[in-house]
């Protein structure tokens, strides 16, 4: 009696059996089927962050001026309804907004004047404030950093008039002579 029918089997049983029970466990959906005179309302919760950045994302291919006429929309919007959803929008055009630095302030102002929001329950929040003042920290350090080229440049023109005034009285002697 030969064992290579034997061996083969026991070598492959193995893995055939992984694959059936891998094969087992995918997921296949349930459909609830309710009754023809139940209304069924379905509510998918959104935390704050997970609205700001989706709103990030629809709106990262405006341009310039279409985002700043959203957002003076969205503003008015606020001030007429205050809702959640406007709130959190104005908090994503603030942060949207490339055409000042002053928005990514007015988005943290925002984030911290947040009423009666429940933080512990939503640590993300937290989270996004805190990324939100190191990039504030960023930018306050560049805004110095260019400030400082910006002096350095002008005292570089500064000296370089300097030096052109002078080379000017040099080149006027000379011609004297």
């Amino acid at each position: 009696m030969t064992t290579e029918p034997i061996r083969f089997f026991f070598l492959h049983l193995p893995p055939f059996l992984c694959m059936l029970l891998a094969l087992s466990c995918t997921y296949s959906p349930v459909e609830i089927i309710p009754p023809e005179n139940q209304k069924i309302t379905v509510k998918t919760l959104h935390t704050p962050t997970e609205q700001i950045f989706t709103c990030l994302e629809l709106n990262s291919s405006l341009s310039t001026e279409e985002l700043v006429e959203k957002f003076d929309q969205t503003q008015q919007d606020f001030s007429a309804a205050n809702t959640e959803k406007s709130y959190y929008d104005l908090i994503c055009l603030s942060l949207a907004r490339r055409d000042s630095p002053q928005y990514l302030n007015y988005a943290q102002e925002l984030l911290r004047d947040m009423r009666n929001y429940n933080y512990t329950a939503y640590p993300d929040v937290r989270g996004l404030t805190v990324l939100l003042n190191y990039f504030s920290q960023l930018q306050e350090k560049r805004v110095a950093e260019v400030e400082q080229a910006r002096s350095q440049i002008d005292e570089l023109r500064k000296q370089l008039d300097d030096l052109k005034s002078i080379e000017q009285i040099i080149n006027d002697r000379k011609n004297a002579n």
